[in-house]
């Protein structure tokens, strides 16, 4: 069975809006935040945790913000944790191969909080 993770919009900065992502429920453990491609921070996070199957993105309903709906399925976070989502100026969003660096870090976990094994969850 896919995991469940919950998006949140956190700010605006400048290139649009900073995410969060949570496991299990809206509030549930933080998995990462502040991030601009939460899809693909969430797969990096989760990895990084030892998790590499699927989950599903949920995110607040349009009509209903108190329900929320499945916007995306991923079948392999592995897979999702090596692509990145990046926007160019003239070509839009583009897909590419993901590649750390000081423009693509991602706080894991707020202040303080230990990271939890998956399998201890």
């Amino acid at each position: 069975m896919p995991l469940k993770i919950y998006r949140r919009s956190q700010n605006w900065h400048q290139k649009g809006r900073y995410y969060a992502m949570h496991l299990d429920t809206p509030d549930g453990q933080l998995l990462v935040e502040r991030t601009n491609d939460p899809e693909h921070a969430a797969a990096r996070a989760l990895v990084a945790r030892g998790y590499s199957g699927p989950y599903n993105v949920y995110v607040p309903s349009l009509s209903d913000p108190q329900k929320w709906i499945v916007s995306l399925r991923v079948k392999s976070s592995k897979a999702a944790a090596e692509l990145s989502l990046v926007e160019e100026d003239r070509r839009g969003l583009k897909l590419i191969r993901y590649r750390p660096g000081p423009a693509k870090r991602v706080r894991s976990g707020a202040a303080g909080e230990q990271s939890v094994p998956l399998a201890a969850i």
